[in-house]
């Protein structure tokens, strides 16, 4: 019973010199005399736009005599800590600290920085320990990209918007293809897209404009809003090679990119947007400089919005021509003027598959298309009285260096004209072919549409002239070809087998006819291709026949070249 009371004796006295050094511990802590200073500085006080950035410092001084270990110094958004730092000054010392912040919508931003928000340590006087700054960020302008280009005269014109990825996909097709609709956009030479290829990633919105006028004159802008600056653009047009020069216009520094003695380019950042503009003058007169230093009336806006509105039918069509689940990354309105007048409307959207590009056309005076047969180098698809070709487009210069290639799918009424550009993976190409005739043929045009007529025509031949060849039609939606043979032996001869085929792939296929002397025999086979859909309307496959003539037999080669009518 003794030595169990001693034991406790022992481990109260054991506890009792522990609390005693703790509470030494923290008194010491406490009792610390601190003396410090906080100053806080920051960048863009004023006018400061979504998507800039400011830069804050933290200049924190120690006063006093000792140095002091770990203090925290914490930097607050709206009272929320967005920044810790727990720093060491030596005495009579300094420590300078750093911090940014990013805005991405407009409004008030209330900063603060405070030297031990926890108080752990004994600071008589805290309040040189806090500072604060209120950042305002205002509201970027209305982008009406129509006041950065002249409003008058204009033959025909284009505005544009696109989300990021939408600047990136419409930016490659124009690069790599030559379309009218979309070259437009990125007006006047391949700088324009290659700017947007690089810079895609600090581009949140792009809204923009073209507009070609009767004195054969041209303007492009185009506005981005994002983490780009006119510098990064500057860069990357300075690897073309071109003058390059800074200019001032009304205190606005402009970069300004001399293509050759009628086109020019600036970049400068105003009121919240990195604006391009694109000026063409075929008189040699005038700059983009002088067109930047003006702000026009934007009447072309209005135009463009008075002509969408007026035409109800060509709205309901485009709000159709986006596939189910897919995000709308961009889209335009264009109108031309004239005896030729029309309006256009594009949607620009993705989904897992590609990018695709829609746009609906108005044509007036109406197109007579009706009652003819249009040439389809292409795939043709019809159904009922709908008619539509869908093609392989060529990029400008071989191929592309990723795995994607570009698809055309087109129908044509009297009134308008529908065409879907779908940029897909090469192992989608031939579902490009038949999901765009499906978008299409479910926009369930009014009226009848243009029929169309194969550019290339079916066609067979052996090395052997003793046994003809002719190719009825071949279906790609099971690569079935009908296939009629002539016997021009004086003798009876017996089809064993056939094969069509590409290289790689052959599969001979039981026919066992017999056909007479000048006789013929018709019959379907399979052609097999390469594991990867036809990207081209005409394929040209192997085409081997076993045959037996006079009781012995024999191998023929030849060749099979096939097109579409598979897509019924």
């Amino acid at each position: 019973m003794a030595m169990k009371n001693k034991n406790v004796l022992i481990y109260g006295i054991i506890a009792v010199v522990v609390a005693a050094i703790a509470a030494f511990a923290a008194v010491s802590l406490i009792s610390t005399n601190v003396s410090v200073k906080l100053m806080l500085y920051a960048t863009n006080y004023t006018a400061v736009y979504p998507y800039q950035t400011s830069y804050f410092y933290m200049v924190v001084n120690n006063t006093g005599s000792t140095q002091v270990n770990n203090l925290p110094v914490d930097f607050y958004l709206n009272g929320t800590d967005i920044k810790h730092y727990a720093v060491t000054i030596p005495a009579h010392n300094h420590i300078v600290l750093g911090a940014n912040y990013t805005y991405f919508v407009n409004g008030t931003y209330p900063f603060q920085a405070i030297v031990d928000s926890g108080r752990t340590f004994n600071i008589a006087n805290r309040s040189p320990t806090q500072q604060s700054v209120t950042i305002k960020v205002l509201k970027t302008q209305t982008p009406n990209v129509y006041t950065s280009i002249p409003n008058t005269n204009i033959t025909n014109t284009q505005s544009f918007t696109f989300s990021s990825s939408g600047t990136l996909s419409t930016a490659v097709i124009a690069d790599k293809y030559n379309i009218s609709a979309i070259n437009d956009m990125f007006y006047p030479t391949a700088m324009i897209p290659k700017a947007f290829e690089n810079l895609y990633a600090y581009i949140s919105l792009t809204n923009g404009a073209y507009a070609r006028y009767a004195n054969n004159t041209a303007a492009y802008t185009a506005w981005m809003q994002g983490t780009t600056n006119p510098s990064l653009v500057n860069y990357i047009f300075s690897s073309f090679h071109l003058p390059q020069n800074t200019i001032s216009a009304n205190g606005t520094k402009i970069y300004l990119t001399k293509v050759n003695n009628q086109t020019s380019i600036c970049t400068f950042y105003q009121k919240g947007w990195t604006k391009i503009i694109s000026y063409y003058n075929n008189s040699m007169q005038g700059t983009c400089a002088s067109v930047s230093a003006s702000s026009y009336a934007p009447i072309e806006s209005n135009v463009l919005v008075a002509a969408l509105k007026s035409n109800a039918t060509l709205t309901h069509y485009q709000s159709g021509f986006v596939y189910t689940n897919s995000p709308v990354i961009g889209s335009s309105v264009s109108l031309t003027t004239g005896p030729n007048a029309s309006i256009g409307a594009t949607n620009i959207f993705q989904n897992g598959y590609g990018f695709f590009v829609s746009l609906v056309r108005s044509v007036s005076p109406p197109e007579n298309v009706l009652n003819s047969t249009g040439t389809c180098l292409g795939l043709i698809a019809d159904e009922n009285r709908t008619h539509i070709c869908s093609t392989y487009i060529s990029p400008r210069t071989g191929p592309l260096p990723t795995n994607y290639s570009l698809v055309n799918t087109t129908m044509h009424t009297g009134n308008y004209m529908f065409d879907l550009y779908s940029l897909v993976n090469m192992s989608n190409l031939f579902s490009a072919h038949y999901n765009g005739a499906s978008l299409l043929e479910a926009l369930n045009v009014s009226g009848a549409t243009q029929k169309w007529s194969t550019g290339f025509s079916n066609q067979c031949a052996f090395g052997n002239a003793s046994i003809g060849c002719s190719v009825g039609n071949f279906n790609y939606t099971n690569n079935m070809a009908n296939v009629t043979l002539t016997n021009n032996y004086n003798s009876t001869l017996k089809i064993n087998n056939a094969a069509c085929y590409m290289p790689g792939e052959q599969h001979n296929v039981t026919v066992g006819q017999t056909v007479i002397a000048g006789g013929k025999s018709t019959f379907s086979m399979l052609c097999y291709n390469i594991p990867v859909p036809v990207a081209s309307a005409q394929s040209s496959y192997t085409f081997s026949l076993n045959y037996t003539i006079n009781g012995k037999a024999q191998i023929t080669y030849g060749s099979m070249n096939i097109t579409n009518f598979g897509l019924s």
